[in-house]
């Protein structure tokens, strides 16, 4: 009996452990969501309201195209929330990953940024959460490219292998000391790609960073199939 008792207290000091455990990775799924995706869309809002701002008096009408285009980026912003609440509630509808990256381009692009895209093979069995995944590397990557780079131009090359999946962005800024970076990636102006390694870590893809004075890559693979 007493052994018995003794098994039945570890076995709730388990569960207690694994409810913690889950609460924690709930809390940082949640944290890296706000940080990608609402962080972004705040940015660029920002930089559309400056750019009013700065064309008020001598463009009105640049300066309205700006609010427009800040106003679309809310509603944007509102339809990501939403979606966050769908996957809190497990809803099952598919990620449109084309639009949604079609939709980050286009706001993008009024930062001033040259894009090119280029995506080949067949994305269809790559899940929900590793098309949200890619997408969110791509949302963030551009977002520092355009807050911290100094870029004027942007090549994202996306390939969907039959058993694994390729991104890679490459843009002409500045480039940063990864080895730096690396250092500081407790502080929290290193949350982005942090929170993108853990990301992809948790659909067992990998990102590697490469950059010079003449520009950053970010490298990014996620595997079609799970590993056992």
């Amino acid at each position: 009996l007493t052994s018995l008792e003794a098994s039945h207290t570890q076995l709730q000091h388990y569960a207690a452990r694994v409810a913690d455990l889950a609460a924690t990775e709930e809390r940082n799924r949640l944290a890296r969501d706000i940080h990608d995706s609402l962080g972004h869309h705040l940015a660029a809002i920002n930089i559309q309201l400056e750019k009013a701002n700065a064309y008020r008096k001598r463009d009105p009408s640049r300066a309205y195209e700006a609010v427009d285009h800040a106003k679309r980026t809310v509603q944007a912003a509102l339809k990501d929330v939403r979606e966050s609440v769908s996957s809190l509630r497990q809803d099952s509808e598919p990620f449109l990953f084309s639009e949604a990256l079609n939709d980050l381009l286009r706001r993008m692009r009024h930062s001033g940024l040259e894009l090119k895209l280029t995506q080949t093979g067949d994305r269809s069995p790559y899940s929900r959460l590793k098309l949200m995944t890619l997408y969110r590397v791509i949302q963030e990557g551009l977002t520092n490219v355009h807050k911290h780079a100094g870029a004027s131009q942007v090549k994202i090359a996306i390939d969907f292998g039959a058993q694994v999946a390729t991104l890679d962005l490459i843009d002409n800024g500045l480039g940063f000391d990864v080895a730096a970076w690396k250092s500081r990636s407790h502080e929290q102006t290193a949350h982005g790609l942090l929170g993108l390694q853990e990301r992809l870590s948790l659909v067992g893809g990998t990102l590697d960073i490469c950059s010079q004075p003449q520009g950053t890559q970010l490298a990014v693979k996620i595997p079609q199939a799970q590993a056992p």
